[in-house]
């Protein structure tokens, strides 16, 4: 991907994005990158450029409310895409570093140790802080 087109890409995630990291409470956790916009033609040129993710279409609980397009990458994928645009993030910048650094622990291993759990709890504490309204 290109500077132009990682910038672009950023702005996007500044403006409509979300880095998080999720807990099912079955010990399983993921790190995810997700773009919500009302178009789907923005979020379809990112998965071109990109080359990886997918759409979830969600409808509205609010009859006023228009229905929402959600592109979403997980877990490595999700830290390829941080990587290609921290340079350019703004906003989200602590988003993206928490996420890289949250995926980068990651061992491949059935078992986690209370030290492993605790230090992945840590993450998604510091991506609900980050994520809360008005940050």
């Amino acid at each position: 991907m290109d500077s132009h087109n990682a910038a672009y890409l950023a702005g996007l995630i500044d403006g409509e994005g979300s880095f998080g990291i999720y807990y099912n409470g079955l010990g399983t956790f993921a790190a995810r990158l997700t773009i919500a916009m009302t178009k789907k033609k923005p979020l379809l040129w990112v998965k071109k450029v990109v080359g990886f993710g997918s759409f979830v279409l969600y409808k509205p609980k609010n009859k006023k409310h228009a229905f929402r397009w959600v592109y979403s990458v997980r877990s490595k994928q999700a830290v390829t895409v941080a990587l290609l645009v921290l340079p350019y993030l703004r906003l989200k910048k602590p988003h993206a570093e928490n996420l890289i650094r949250f995926q980068s622990g990651l061992k491949p291993y059935k078992r986690i140790s209370r030290t492993e759990y605790r230090r992945r709890l840590k993450h998604i504490k510091i991506a609900r802080i980050l994520n809360k309204r008005g940050r």
